[in-house]
C-alpha cells in the first residue's frame, strides 16, 4: 500500500460502521462520490470488491470481514496516541450505543446504568434490542451491536467477555396456583406447564441451553419477552422461570408468588461481550465499564415476604 492510501483507511472503518455510502460521506462532512471515490481506491489496492451492494444495502466480502478487526485495532491504537484522544469526557460524549440483551438484564443492570447516565451524558443514546441474533459473533464483528449481555460465554478468540454479577432466578406462578408454594420440588418443578422464553430460529430458550432441568420442562407456551412471560402466566396454572428484578420491577406481589429453583444451576450468570477491535476505544470502553461497575452492586432480593 502506498503512503498516501493510507489516509483512506478513515473511510474503510467508518464503511464498516455505517454500511452506507451518504451516511460515511455525513460523518465526514464530504461527498458521496468522494466516499465512492476513496473506497475504489482501496478496492483495486486489496483487488477485493470489500463492499457488495445488495437489495437490503451494503455488506462486507469475507475478505473485508477478516481484514476489518486488525486495521480497526491498528487505527484506534495509532489515533489514540493523539492528545485530544487522551482527554476523554463523558458529559461530551455524542454518540449512541447498540446493545443486544437478555431480558432479565434489560430490567436490572441496563436499567441502573440508563438511570446513572441520564445526567451525567445528556447526549448519549442507549439502543437495547432482544437477544434474538442468530450470530452474535458476526453481528459484534460488523458493529451492528456495540456490547451483547448473554447467558452464556464465548470461546472465539475475537470476542472480548466480562462476567457480570450473577441474579438469582424464581420460579413465578400465579397467587391462585392450586397446588404450588412457597417451595416446590424438583417433580412439582418439572410436573406443571411452563411459559418460556423463545428464541430466534429455534426451539429451544436461552434458559434451556444453560440447563438441563430448564430444558425438560414441560413446554405450553412461548412468549418474546419475561413481562410477557408473566401475562400469561397470570390467571392460570402454568410456572415460568424468571429473574428476580423482573418481578421486583412489575411489583408483582399482589398476582404472584415465587419460589427458588429446586435445583442447583448457574442460569442468574450472563456475561458481557463485545469484540477486540473495541478494546482501544474510549468511549466504548467507559460504557462497558460502566455496565461492569453497576452490576457489581448487588441490590437484596427476598422470597415471598
Amino acid at each position: 500500500m502506498k503512503n498516501t492510501d493510507f489516509s483512506l483507511i478513515p473511510y474503510f472503518i467508518v464503511m464498516m460502521d455505517e454500511l452506507s455510502i451518504s451516511n460515511t460521506a455525513k460523518r465526514f462532512g464530504v461527498s458521496q462520490p468522494a466516499v465512492s471515490k476513496a473506497l475504489r481506491r482501496l478496492k483495486e489496492t486489496y483487488n477485493d470488491p470489500l463492499f457488495i451492494k445488495t437489495k437490503e444495502g451494503y455488506r462486507p466480502s469475507s475478505f473485508c470481514n477478516d481484514i476489518y478487526p486488525q486495521i480497526k485495532l491498528a487505527y484506534d491504537s495509532f489515533e489514540s496516541t493523539f492528545p485530544e484522544k487522551k482527554k476523554f469526557d463523558p458529559s461530551k460524549l455524542e454518540r449512541s450505543f447498540n446493545v443486544a440483551c437478555i431480558s432479565g438484564a434489560v430490567y436490572s443492570v441496563m436499567k441502573q446504568v440508563s438511570d446513572s447516565l441520564y445526567h451525567e451524558t445528556p447526549h448519549l443514546g442507549i439502543n437495547i434490542d432482544p437477544l434474538y441474533t442468530g450470530d452474535i459473533v458476526m453481528d459484534l464483528r460488523q458493529h451492528r451491536y456495540d456490547l451483547c449481555i448473554s447467558h452464556s460465554p464465548t470461546i472465539n478468540p475475537a470476542i472480548e467477555c466480562a462476567e457480570l454479577t450473577e441474579e438469582p432466578m424464581v420460579v413465578a406462578f400465579d397467587q391462585s396456583h392450586p397446588r404450588l408454594k412457597d417451595k416446590i420440588s424438583l417433580d412439582e418443578f418439572l410436573a406443571e406447564n411452563h411459559v418460556l422464553h423463545s428464541m430466534w430460529n429455534s426451539d429451544d430458550s436461552p434458559l434451556g441451553i444453560a440447563s438441563t432441568y430448564a430444558h425438560k420442562r414441560k413446554v405450553a407456551r412461548k412468549a418474546p419477552g419475561a413481562l410477557e412471560m408473566l401475562n400469561m402466566v397470570h390467571g392460570t396454572d402454568m410456572i415460568c422461570i424468571t429473574p428476580m428484578s423482573v418481578l421486583e420491577t412489575v411489583n408483582a406481589a399482589n398476582n404472584f408468588r415465587f419460589a427458588p429453583l429446586p435445583f442447583e444451576s448457574n442460569l442468574g450468570r450472563s456475561y458481557l461481550l463485545w469484540h477486540k477491535s473495541r478494546n482501544t476505544d474510549s468511549a466504548h470502553q467507559w460504557f462497558r465499564n460502566k455496565i461492569i461497575k453497576v452490576s457489581e452492586k448487588k441490590p437484596q432480593w427476598g422470597f415471598n415476604s
